[in-house]
């Protein structure tokens, strides 16, 4: 791959991220790369400092100040319009970069120009296996999701025994993302319908549908935290996370589907309302407190308010 044109852009997307996004950084910058690269932080209105560590410890960097929290389409979209790489690699903030896998991920794309999308494998920080890629949701999936079985059943949503060679997927995370220009020119980026969750899996969808492969390699491996800077409003993301699932199905399966949806949650948030129920009863009053909550407004919302159905955002 030659060296003389930018290859390489890689979007952090940035919300309160403190010491993660600099050892985020750190890891990028730690070794030599044998490719240019520009890094891009875009920053959704964060007020724990983190942007100002980045103009000071990072200058080579690229930061975009959004003044209001954009989500996770709006702000890596922003960073998309301005980036100039050939390649566009989408990297969460909470994400440590390990040894060579950056050329890792450029050399499978060069290898094989039918693909679109590229994710690599995703370990969590004691190395263990974090799923990275699936199936697209379908109501099977949904249904194993609510009712907690998809423990019993990891491999029909791709578990861990087919994440040890390189293959066709349907979709690969957001959290490390490898795009090539002329799919995002093609395809156009993240869909700001979704404020957060399944922006990513829309998207390969799209790219898949407009004749492109999406891959899978284990090769290049990445740590991530995993949700990081939402574990302080998990109970929200939780309401977030179904509102996008309701928009997911309606924009790509139709109405029909949604409507099937709604027994499917029903017996879902009365399932893991009892699991959390029993976990406050034995002492974890504060997480089951929340996802009570959590799981009270997902059932209400699911029955009275049509916006949520719907997948709209509030404003």
């Amino acid at each position: 791959m030659g060296d003389q044109v930018m290859l390489l852009s890689i979007i952090i997307l940035n919300w309160n991220g403190g010491q993660v996004l600099i050892d985020c950084l750190e890891s990028i910058y730690a070794r030599s790369h044998r490719f240019a690269f520009e890094v891009i932080v875009v920053d959704n209105a964060s007020t724990d400092g983190s942007p100002d560590r980045v103009a000071t410890e990072f200058p080579q960097v690229r930061l975009l100040r959004n003044k209001r929290n954009l989500g996770f389409a709006g702000g890596n979209n922003r960073g998309l319009e301005v980036a100039q790489g050939r390649c566009l690699l989408l990297l969460n903030n909470d994400t440590i970069v390990l040894n060579d896998a950056l050329e890792v991920m450029l050399d499978e794309m060069e290898a094989h120009p039918e693909v679109g999308i590229l994710g690599c494998r995703l370990l969590n920080p004691d190395a263990s296996l974090q799923r990275s890629c699936g199936i697209f949701p379908n109501l099977l999936t949904e249904f194993l999701d609510q009712t907690m079985l998809h423990r019993l059943f990891p491999l029909y949503k791709m578990g861990h025994r087919t994440y040890d060679a390189p293959r066709e997927v349907d979709w690969v995370t957001g959290a490390c993302m490898l795009v090539r220009r002329e799919v995002y020119e093609q395809v156009g980026g993240l869909d700001e319908g979704f404020h957060m969750f399944l922006e990513d899996v829309d998207w390969c969808m799209r790219v898949r549908r407009a004749g492109w492969q999406v891959r899978y390699t284990p090769a290049a491996r990445i740590i991530h935290l995993k949700g990081y800077s939402s574990q302080s409003v998990l109970p929200h993301m939780l309401v977030e996370d179904q509102r996008s699932a309701y928009r997911f199905f309606r924009k790509h399966y139709g109405p029909l589907r949604v409507w099937a949806m709604y027994p499917i949650v029903t017996l879902g948030c009365l399932v893991r309302g009892l699991f959390w129920a029993v976990r406050w009863l034995l002492g974890q009053r504060k997480e089951a407190a929340g996802r009570l909550w959590a799981y009270g407004e997902i059932l209400r919302r699911t029955w009275v308010d049509r916006s949520f159905v719907r997948g709209r955002i509030e404003k």
